[in-house]
C-alpha cells in the first residue's frame, strides 16, 4: 500500500500539469503539444474492470429521457452497461434480456417515464420498479415473456406488443386495480 501512495501522487502530478497546459493553451489561443499516453500502472486499481470502448461511438449512445433508468443500467445493473463506460450503447440494450428495476434503490430513483424502454426490444423478463406513471408502453418489446408492475402505484393500461402474452405480476394494494391491457401494433 505504501508503494502505491507515491505513484498516485506521480499521477495526480502528470494530470495537473496536463490540465494547466491545456488551460494555459486554451487562454493564449495556442495549440496543445502532443502528450504522450502514460500507460496504466500494473497492479493499481486493479478492483475497477477496464473499460472497452469498441461500442462507445457517440451515435450508438442512447440519450436516455428518464435518469432514473439509466442510473439503474449503468451503477447497479451488471448486465447492461458490459463494458463499464457509464454509458449504454444501443448494441449494449439489443443484448440485454432482463431489466430488473425493482431492487431496494428503485424507492430512491422514481422512474418518470418508461419510453426509454423501446431501446431494449430483446427484453423477456421486466420488473418496472417504483413509478406513479399511468400508462406503460412496451409495445417495441414483443419478446416479453414476464412483466412485474406491483411498485407502479398509479399504474392503469399497459400498451403490449401484439401478440405478447407475458405472465404480468401486479400484487397491488386494496385501492390498487390491475391495469388493463391493450395490444398495438409497432410504430
Amino acid at each position: 500500500m505504501k508503494q502505491i501512495l507515491p505513484m498516485k501522487k506521480l499521477c495526480l502530478s502528470i494530470f495537473f500539469c496536463v490540465l494547466s497546459a491545456v488551460t494555459m493553451a486554451q487562454f493564449n489561443g495556442t495549440t496543445v503539444p502532443d502528450v504522450p499516453i502514460v500507460p496504466p500502472t500494473p497492479g493499481f486499481d486493479n478492483q475497477r474492470p477496464a473499460v472497452d470502448i469498441t461500442n462507445t461511438l457517440p451515435d450508438s449512445l442512447i440519450t436516455f429521457q428518464d435518469r432514473g433508468i439509466k442510473d439503474f443500467c449503468v451503477e447497479w445493473l451488471k448486465n447492461v452497461d458490459t463494458n463499464h463506460d457509464g454509458e449504454v450503447s444501443k448494441a449494449e440494450a439489443l443484448r440485454t434480456t432482463t431489466l430488473n428495476l425493482m431492487p431496494f434503490r428503485s424507492f430512491i430513483r422514481v422512474i418518470r417515464n418508461y419510453d426509454d424502454l423501446k431501446w431494449f426490444p430483446n427484453l423477456e423478463s421486466l420488473s418496472a420498479g417504483s413509478s406513479y406513471v399511468d400508462t406503460l408502453d412496451l409495445r417495441h418489446n414483443p419478446k416479453l415473456t414476464f412483466l412485474r408492475v406491483s411498485e407502479c402505484r398509479a399504474l392503469k393500461v399497459v400498451i403490449m406488443a401484439e401478440g405478447c402474452q407475458p405472465e404480468i405480476i401486479h400484487e397491488g394494494g386494496w385501492l390498487q386495480e390491475a391495469p388493463r391491457v391493450i395490444y398495438a401494433k409497432e410504430e
